[in-house]
């Protein structure tokens, strides 16, 4: 197993741009603390705390930062030979509500469900030494 936990580059993305990974990551001093939402990681548009106390504002918990669009992650891993006599799973648990995941580049796949971990074998594409995982999340509504 590969622990996956950490820091990762991370880019805003946009509507529509389900292909085109975005050319600067290395040079993206955008860093995310995995696992962790973006609301952990202050990205959004802050809070506005000035009317917390009207009754209607204290109904439910508020997070103090909203983020819906897509954004990309990327993160380099080391594999060693040996690795890769197993089958290699990459499982994203509670994403929010569609992934695409990328491995050197290489578009592996989608999956849209709020309800089931996001489940995809990845042995194929990865290679002894350096590797890099790209994730594309969308938190709009999409359709399944």
């Amino acid at each position: 197993m590969i622990n996956l936990h950490g820091t990762w580059n991370y880019q805003i993305g946009a509507e529509g741009d389900d292909n085109l990974i975005p050319a600067d990551f290395k040079a993206n001093e955008n860093l995310f603390i995995m696992p962790g939402t973006t609301n952990e990681n202050h990205i959004g548009i802050p809070l506005d705390e000035s009317n917390l106390t009207e009754k209607e504002q204290l109904k439910c918990l508020r997070e103090h930062f909203s983020f819906i669009g897509v954004m990309w992650y990327q993160k380099e891993i080391d594999i060693e030979e040996s690795f890769l006599k197993e089958r290699v799973e990459l499982f994203l648990e509670r994403v929010m509500f569609e992934s695409k995941v990328y491995i050197n580049g290489v578009y592996i796949g989608r999956n849209s469900s709020l309800s089931t971990p996001h489940r995809y074998m990845i042995e194929d594409y990865l290679k002894v030494g350096k590797n890099v995982i790209t994730l594309r999340i969308n938190n709009n509504d999409v359709e399944h």
